[in-house]
């Protein structure tokens, strides 16, 4: 099962708020990330997964694509089938996740 990363909270998204598709992509199933979450650790701007996560955002896409982590309070996994392109819905910064088999603006 791949484990995909959004913020079902309102206020902000994770990923539907950021400005590139490339570090969307980075995001949405980042691994530390999601192993923090299983163990049930309280994530926050200097929690060593997301800052990892910003350093390797800022070395790839540079400094400009650090996104806007206000996502970060109700971030959640959702389990999807492996290979399963998914879509993220956003309304006022609450995000749901849709599942589809293709569709070329998935990720």
């Amino acid at each position: 099962m791949r484990k995909i990363l959004y913020s079902p909270g309102y206020g902000a998204g994770w990923t539907s708020w950021c400005d590139s598709r490339e570090v969307e992509k980075l995001m949405i199933d980042y691994p530390p990330i999601v192993e923090a979450l299983e163990k049930k650790e309280k994530l926050h701007e200097n929690h060593p997964a997301i800052i990892k996560m910003l350093d390797e955002i800022k070395n790839k896409f540079g400094e400009d694509s650090i996104p806007y982590l206000g996502g970060l309070k109700s971030l959640t996994i959702k389990e999807v089938p492996d290979g399963a392109l998914v879509r993220i819905h956003e309304y006022d910064g609450s995000e749901s996740v849709e599942v589809q088999d293709s569709y070329q603006e998935w990720l």
